[in-house]
């Protein structure tokens, strides 16, 4: 982690904010979010730095929106069914991953070989899932998510 940070401050300049991501898995997000601070702390960064630390996986965060699956699966009006995750288990579900990779192939109905095809383009499906992200949507209930916006708010200087 240290390393890491200390390679980007090196090599860039300018920067007003970093943004560290890095999944809890099975650490507790508080002490991911330690390691992130410590880390900026220990280095003396001048530059704001915001942990990013889903509880599992940045995919627990896009498992609350079937139209946005629906839609990055190339089936807008789909009618496979698709069991979605209640916003109150995404963040304690075991892999978020493998549940999402299921979702978006159930959603665009493909079979066989088109099947094959769509799931080695998940990368791609994920991240446009991440920037379709509604920010006011499902995620905002997330203790994590709630986390980072108070990060975020406290790297900008912004008190309530």
């Amino acid at each position: 982690m240290k390393g890491r940070l200390e390679f980007l401050l090196g090599q860039s300049s300018g920067l007003d904010l970093i943004f560290v991501h890095r999944d809890a898995e099975s650490q507790s997000p508080e002490l991911r979010r330690r390691e992130i601070t410590g880390a900026a702390l220990d280095l003396g960064s001048a530059v704001p730095v915001v942990p990013v630390v889903p509880v599992r996986m940045t995919e627990a965060w896009l498992l609350l929106d079937e139209v946005a699956i629906r839609s990055v699966a190339g089936k807008p009006r789909g009618k496979a069914k698709l069991t979605m995750p209640r916003a109150s288990e995404v963040e304690s579900l075991p892999d978020p991953k493998d549940l999402l990779m299921r979702l978006l192939l159930d959603a665009s109905e493909a079979k066989g070989r088109r099947a094959a095809n769509f799931q080695r383009d998940f990368g791609r499906h994920r991240a446009l899932l991440i920037q379709r992200l509604d920010r006011s949507g499902g995620v905002r209930g997330l203790t994590a998510w709630r986390q980072l916006e108070a990060d975020l708010d406290r790297a900008l200087g912004h008190t309530d």
